[in-house]
């Protein structure tokens, strides 16, 4: 785990940029909940809207450009929660500015190229580089490896569930959002490629929390194929892989109700192992994780932090002290080569059904 040796001198200011439900419900709240770690100092959106409020309620400085909050000497760290396509260009503008560390939420790009110049260009300037996916960091899937692991890595079958509720509701009942988007409209999924659309930005943009620990059970990751994909309404997809002799089940959907099962599941000849995570938005610590054997169930305990926490600690601790990566970007670079290959094939798959 992370080193808790912290000094009152190696507090360090963060600049945002984006200021949407992501900043304003998560990172926000985190970053307070971590003052003997961080300042937040500095705001910016390429959307102004609610940003300047968004500040203001927090003193953090605001501004309309990247460039101001890169040229801003009090920013140490940057956050990138902009919209997805432009995290590649707003990380190598940091990088470029010299930044010392990088935030960026998932995924890290759109586009396997433009993630390769990002890792890259990070290994080059020594910048410390962490992709917000917390379900890697969570406590509970980090006590599941070490607990478990030969289970999680014999599994033949795998099963990952994020239904979930609309993120409007959740933001409502996890913090006070500005400029809150609606809900959308539902698309019509009897257009072939509006099917293929919203397999392939379901897989990226909510199976992508799941992806990195379906990853580490498969050794021989690449040679994944999507078997089958379909969208569910109203946003949502059901998908069936196979890598080797393991067989892979990804639900994912977004309803109008309060329940949710954010889940994956590995089962081998030997037993099972589950890992379970509350919703991201609520500071409700790990997740938990229950194990079955020919020796019964065991279940071990949760731990008070979130998987953001333990991030947002873990990140402060490479910047300051250099302490090795729980994830590096390397890996992370993998998790999303691997997202993009099931979003391809699952994006072709959904359209061979209505072709």
């Amino acid at each position: 785990m992370y080193d808790q040796g912290v000094a009152v001198h190696d507090v360090l200011g963060v600049g945002i940029i984006g200021a949407g439900p992501v900043t304003q419900a998560l990172h926000i709240p985190m970053l307070a909940r971590l003052p003997e770690l961080y300042q937040f100092v500095h705001l910016t959106a390429p959307s102004p809207r609610a940003a300047p409020d968004v500040a203001n309620r927090v003193g953090a400085r605001y501004s309309d450009t990247v460039d101001a909050l890169l040229a801003d000497p009090a920013v140490d760290v940057v956050a990138i929660n902009s919209p997805s396509a432009l995290h590649a260009e707003h990380a190598l503008q940091a990088m470029r500015a010299g930044k010392r560390a990088l935030f960026i939420e998932k995924p890290l790009a759109t586009t396997l190229e433009d993630a390769v110049a990002v890792v890259e260009m990070a290994e080059q300037t020594g910048t410390v580089l962490i992709v917000g996916t917390m379900h890697v960091f969570d406590p509970a899937w980090t006590r599941a490896n070490e607990a478990f692991g030969d289970l999680i890595r014999d599994a033949s079958v795998i099963r990952a569930s994020a239904i979930l509720p609309p993120n409007p509701l959740v933001e409502r009942w996890c913090g006070e959002v500005l400029a809150r988007a609606g809900f959308p409209s539902p698309p019509d999924l009897s257009i072939p490629p509006v099917r293929a659309g919203v397999v392939q930005a379901v897989t990226l943009n909510l199976a992508i929390h799941s992806i990195p620990l379906i990853r580490a059970a498969l050794p021989n990751w690449r040679a994944i194929e999507v078997l089958s994909a379909q969208p569910l309404p109203p946003f949502g997809h059901h998908q069936f892989l196979a890598c080797g002799d393991a067989r892979i089940q990804m639900l994912a959907n977004m309803h109008t109700h309060r329940w949710w099962d954010w889940s994956v599941e590995f089962e081998s000849r030997r037993g099972s192992v589950t890992v379970a995570s509350p919703l991201s938005y609520a500071p409700a610590g790990s997740g938990t994780v229950t194990a079955r054997t020919d020796q019964g169930e065991i279940r071990l305990p949760a731990s008070h932090e979130t998987g953001y926490e333990v991030e947002w600690r873990h990140l402060h601790a490479m910047a300051t002290r250099g302490s090795a990566p729980m994830h590096s970007a390397r890996e992370s670079l993998d998790d999303l080569e691997f997202a993009i290959r099931i979003a391809a094939g699952a994006a072709a798959k959904a359209q061979e059904i209505l072709a």
